[in-house]
């Protein structure tokens, strides 16, 4: 990691992979590394975090009818916080069928959030800020959330709510507010 900070510092693109949970969650692993925040802070250009959903089986995928729970009417809500002009009444569902060997789920997707070191960014890295802080930044900034992307792919109609809250976590500061 020290030699990765070093290079990225000398101007050489340095790719890298870091178990974190999120694209914020990045920094605080190279800090986790030894990493000082001035340095990391000069060394990022920006970090990525991804998971891989199932994506709904063309032959079997219904749309859900009848009432939500309490969660599912959460998520729709979450839906339209962010993506007004979404459907986010047309929810699908998972059937199973002989294509899909009764799974309801063909091939996979991936869902990620970008997160561009900006200067404001750099800054609260600099002054050793949260992972918390340091998301809220690059939400206000623009970023479409790890959770979000997932729910798009509710909103279009290519996966599920249960398959969003199986593999992306509800880390209590997705949504600023």
């Amino acid at each position: 990691a020290q030699t990765a900070a070093w290079a990225a510092n000398c101007g050489v693109l340095v790719l890298a992979t870091i178990h974190a949970p999120s694209a914020a969650g990045a920094v605080q692993s190279l800090r986790g590394f030894g990493i000082a925040p001035p340095f990391v802070a000069s060394s990022m250009r920006g970090a990525m975090s991804q998971r891989l959903v199932r994506t709904l089986c063309p032959g079997c995928q219904e749309l859900a009818e009848g009432g939500h729970s309490c969660e599912v009417q959460r998520m729709m809500e979450e839906i339209k916080a962010f993506l007004p002009t979404a459907n986010a009444a047309a929810r699908y569902v998972a059937r199973g069928c002989e294509q899909c060997h009764h799974t309801g789920y063909a091939g996979c997707s991936a869902v990620y959030e970008i997160m561009p070191v900006t200067d404001g960014i750099r800054d609260l890295v600099v002054e050793g800020r949260s992972t918390r802080e340091i998301h809220a930044k690059a939400v206000a900034e623009g970023m479409l959330t790890l959770r979000q992307a997932a729910l798009l792919k509710v909103a279009q109609g290519r996966t599920t709510m249960e398959e969003v809250r199986r593999v992306v976590p509800d880390m209590g500061f997705e949504l600023p507010g």
